[in-house]
Parts: C-alpha cells; structure tokens; sequence
C-alpha cells in the first residue's frame, strides 16, 4: 500500500475539522463515531478503494486481510476525528 497515497489523499480534505467535514459531508462519506473501520475518515479512503483501520494516532491500511505498514495520522485529520469521536460534526453520523 503507498503511504504517499494516503498522505495525498488525507491532505485533500483540509486543514480544520470544520474543512475536513464539510468535504466528507459533500463526498457523502459519514460513518459510526468510535469504530476504526467506519468513521468518515476511512468511509473516505474506502471510496477510494483503500481499506483501512483509522484512529487518531494512526492509518493501518489492509491489503486483503493482511495489515500493511500504517502510518502516523496526520494532525488535522486526527483532531477531526477525536472531534467526532467526541460528539461533533452530527451531520457526519451513519
């Protein structure tokens, strides 16, 4: 899996929580508050064939079953997610 990618993809969707989930709630990528495989942030890179495992610290990409070299979470995304994990951004619940 290209971390690189990842990184490109992460960095499209904003420098604020507020950036990021207006661009999500365009995609129409929302999720389930707490749950790794299906917050908006992996709703997101599953849109763009990416599976992945997301939390605040980190972004693990699978490749089939097998978990491929994760990676840090950026900053934006991951104050975006604790954000939402933490009760913000309704309009992005599943």
């Amino acid at each position: 899996m290209d971390i690189d990618k990842i990184t490109k993809l992460l960095g499209e969707l904003g420098d604020s929580g507020k950036e990021i989930a207006t661009k999500l709630l365009a995609l129409n990528c929302k999720g389930v508050r707490c749950h790794m495989g299906q917050c908006p942030i992996a709703t997101y890179l599953k849109s763009k064939d990416i599976m992945v495992a997301v939390s605040a610290a980190f972004v693990a990409p699978y490749v089939g079953a097998r978990r491929a070299d994760s990676m840090h979470t950026p900053g934006p995304i991951a104050t975006f997610i604790e954000a939402f994990d933490a009760g913000a951004f309704p309009e992005l619940v599943e």
